[in-house]
Formats: C-alpha cells, sequence, structure tokens
C-alpha cells in the first residue's frame, strides 16, 4: 500500500511498556486448580503509520500520546526484525530480514556452514521413526524446537520460499529425529547463501490480486494427507502465502486439487475484505489459478455427481463465491504455478525457476 499510494511509513514505539529484569533464583508457579484454560492476549509495543496526509499523521500522535506515552522513531527502517527499504523515486518498497538471519545463523552455530541452492533435498523423504539407521537417534529436542520456532517467524514474513520445508520440519517437534535435525541445518545452510533475500513491492498501473493455488497429493506416507500450497500476490509481490496439510485424505489428484483451491478461495475472500476497507479498488474479482483442469471444473459446476458427492460441503464454498462473481478461476501450466514451491521439495531447475517468478535476489 505505502508503494502504490507514496504513503509515509512512521514507526512509533510505545515507551517503558516492558519493564523487567533477569532473576536469579530459579522460580516455580502452579496455577490453581479452578484456573480455567484461557487464550492469552499479544500486545506489542511497537507500531507502524502510514499516512498520506501529515496534518492528519500529526493528529493521529498527538490524540495517541494522550492516552500513552510514545516515542516517534521516524521513517521506518527496522520493524520486529523486519528491515524496510524504500526507492521514493521508483516507487518501491523492500522488505528482508538479513540480520535476523544472521543472528540466528550465529545462535545455532551455523555462520561458517557451507551455502546450497535450495532450503530442501526431494530425494528426501521423512518418516516419523526416521530411517531405519537412525531409529534411536533423538535429535535434541529443545534445540529443535529453538531452531523451528525461529524459522516459522522468517518463513512467515519474509521467506515464502523455506515455507514447505519450515511447515513440513514442524510437524516433528513431538519427536524430532537425527534425519529432521540435518534437514534443519539445510535450512540453515540455505539461508546462509540467500541472506540478502528480499520481497519487493512497486507502484503498478492497475493493481489487483491474484491468488495461485496448488496440492501435493498423498504424498506423506504416514496419513496420506494432501498437501494445500498457495500464494497471492499484488503489487508484484507475496502479500500471503501457506503450506498446510489438509485435514481429510483426498481420494483423489482432482480433489485434492479442488480442497486446495477452495482453501486458497478462502483466503481470497479474507484479503478481499481487508483490501476493501483500505482501497476503493477492494471489492474487485480475485483471480485464482490452478494446475488442475478437474478442480476447475468442480468449482465452476453447482451439481454433485458420484464422483463428487463424498467431498465435504465446506470445500464448496468457492462454487458460490465464483456465482457471486467475487472470483474467477483459471488454468495455468504446472511449470508456471509458483504455488507448487509449498507443495513439496523440488529439484534445483525447477526451484529457481519458480522462485525467480516470486522475487529476484
Amino acid at each position: 500500500m505505502a508503494a502504490q499510494y507514496k504513503l509515509t511509513v512512521k514507526h512509533l514505539d510505545v515507551t517503558t511498556a516492558y519493564l523487567n529484569s533477569d532473576l536469579e533464583e530459579d522460580v516455580y508457579v502452579e496455577p490453581p486448580e479452578e484456573l480455567q484454560s484461557e487464550a492469552p492476549k499479544v500486545y506489542v509495543d511497537d507500531l507502524l503509520v502510514l499516512s498520506s496526509n501529515n496534518d492528519l499523521e500529526l493528529e493521529f500522535k498527538t490524540e495517541l500520546s494522550k492516552r500513552i506515552e510514545v516515542k516517534d522513531m521516524g521513517e521506518a527502517k527496522e520493524f520486529l526484525g523486519i528491515q524496510i527499504e524504500r526507492n521514493k523515486s521508483a516507487d518501491e518498497v523492500y522488505i528482508q530480514q538479513n540480520k535476523y538471519i544472521i543472528n540466528m545463523l550465529e545462535k545455532f552455530k551455523m555462520s561458517d556452514c557451507k551455502p546450497v541452492a535450495t532450503p530442501a533435498d526431494p530425494n528426501v523423504k521423512f518418516t516419523e521413526v526416521g530411517n531405519e539407521n537412525e531409529t534411536d537417534n533423538l535429535a535434541d529436542k529443545e534445540l529443535y524446537l529453538e531452531a523451528i520456532g525461529s524459522l516459522l517467524y522468517v518463513s512467515q514474513v519474509t521467506r515464502p520460499d523455506i515455507a514447505f520445508i519450515v511447515n513440513k520440519l514442524s510437524s516433528f517437534c513431538k519427536e524430532p529425529k537425527q534425519q529432521h535435525w540435518n534437514a534443519v541445518k539445510r535450512v540453515f545452510r540455505y539461508l546462509k547463501g540467500s541472506v540478502d533475500f528480499r520481497l519487493k513491492y512497486k507502484r503498478v498501473s492497475d493493481q489487483k490480486i491474484i491468488g495461485y493455488s496448488d496440492s501435493d497429493w498423498a504424498n506423506d506416507t504416514r496419513d496420506r494427507k494432501s498437501i494445500t500450497g498457495c500464494i497471492f500476490l499484488m503489487n508484484e509481490g507475496p502479500i500471503s502465502w501457506y503450506s498446510k496439510k489438509q485435514k481429510t485424505v483426498a481420494l483423489s489428484t482432482v480433489e485434492a486439487e479442488y480442497i486446495a483451491l477452495s482453501f486458497t478461495c478462502q483466503e481470497a475472500m479474507w484479503l478481499r475484505s481487508l483490501t476493501k476497507e483500505i482501497i476503493e479498488k477492494g471489492d474487485q474479482i480475485i483471480e485464482l489459478v490452478c494446475d488442475n483442469n478437474g478442480s476447475i471444473i468442480n468449482a465452476r459446476n453447482n451439481s454433485i455427481n458420484q464422483r463428487t458427492k463424498h467431498i465435504d460441503l465446506r470445500h464448496h464454498f468457492i462454487r458460490e463465491r465464483i456465482e457471486n462473481k467475487e472470483i474467477n478461476v483459471r488454468h495455468i501450466g504446472t511449470e508456471e504455478n509458483i504455488a507448487d514451491l509449498f507443495t513439496k521439495a523440488l529439484a534445483r531447475p525447477q526451484y529457481e525457476c519458480l522462485i525467480n517468478k516470486i522475487t529476484k535476489l
């Protein structure tokens, strides 16, 4: 939005929001038995303010200062570990996390590792108990959880290129084996070689959202559930992406692709609602693309037949969106479908071809 509408981006910090001191003693807390389990609230003390009007921005900061003490940090350069760069003459905004990644590599003693070209080896097949010769080799669970937590943040904010493998490895947190830890270290090695990877957003003449959808059918030998992968682009940059295991077992490739397309449609509707609150063209038709003609036919066909009658009704959500002209679905070749990055580990040629469609290093 900042690139498209030439908005100023200011960073505000809530003064003394979180004060703490390190304790020398170990403190143990036992909650009372009658305590109910509730979802905790999450508070942050950093704010971004986007504005097209200096007077309006000043008014907002003045009113906010009456309620809480805030410090104006000026033009946003870094926010929650995300570095923000701006080329105002070209109307471009870049975000990256190379400082965060460098610190992460140091923390896990991977600063001097040998870089690799892809985040995951397509020849490695994970199993719940590990490889036969590694059955008893448990990885350091605490270290594994710390690494996955650090990688998840990066993969969800600025690094869609590692989203699939990080999501995959997070499913082994209960009992990580040595092969899983080796895969984590490979992700670190990939990040070492791509530390300057960044996402670019630019001002365009025709602002629109396009979503890519894909699925990898029954590739997980543990439960035979398929993987949904999707990514949305706006202003030539990614704004949302997912790599998630489907909740039900799909009986065919078409069914897995249809379930993935329905999930992508749900995300599209949320993005449509969000942008409608911000820009005038928020009610535009969002285009979804996938590489499976059968799933597109199912999405456009409101009838239920012998092959689709068992599919959960929630997955037919997309049919109503198409009928209401909120979503349009079209076919794209597999080699052009960047959502393939989020469904499986790819060999280097295909991986580099698709990742370069998102952004270039």
